[in-house]
């Protein structure tokens, strides 16, 4: 029984040497706008749209640009399935100057709403296969790589004011993303 437990601490301990035990902090300030956006058509199909732009350092230094666009089917009223394409340009700094990174994707997502008094639930599951540009030191495209990505989201909003739809309320939200490929 000693010689098990010694072997499993032994085990248990081999993942931790070679790794750095000094925490890096990165300090920076982001500004992220988006605006998002769902139009219906008709009883069963519409359109998603949403354009993000995130800048660095007080809004000074670019960060990415990112633009979607899909359809929507309603399976229900609380139930969607939509599909569609999103690109997005990811500023890298090359000294001075910025290169920028494209990304294609295309996406199919699942997303549900539930209410439970006056709380409402999102749940959406989506599936995006990337295509990132890889650059060299001067911003050329050296490689595209290929992933796909699995993502999990579910928001909680919860108003404040009653009877008043449009007024403010604070989300809590939490995404778990896993990439493979």
């Amino acid at each position: 029984m000693k010689k098990l437990v010694i072997i499993i601490l032994v085990l248990a301990s081999v993942p931790l040497m070679g790794q750095e035990l000094t925490k890096k902090v990165y300090y920076n300030s982001h500004f992220w706008w988006s605006i998002n956006s769902t139009m219906r058509f008709s009883n069963k199909w519409g359109m998603m749209a949403d354009v993000h732009i995130r800048r660095q350092n007080f809004m000074a230094d670019p960060s990415f640009y990112f633009g979607r666009l899909g359809a929507v089917y309603w399976i229900r009223d609380n139930i969607t399935f939509a599909f569609g394409y999103a690109n997005l340009q990811l500023a890298l700094r090359r000294g001075d100057a910025y290169s920028f990174a494209g990304e294609h994707r295309f996406y199919q997502q699942l997303q549900w709403n539930a209410k439970i008094d006056r709380t409402s639930f999102l749940h959406r599951v989506r599936v995006e296969q990337r295509w990132r540009e890889q650059l060299d030191a001067v911003g050329n495209v050296q490689q595209i790589n290929y992933s796909t990505r699995l993502r999990y989201l579910l928001s909680v909003k919860i108003p404040i004011w009653k009877d008043k739809p449009f007024y403010p309320a604070p989300v809590v939200a939490n995404e778990v993303l896993i990439q493979f490929g």
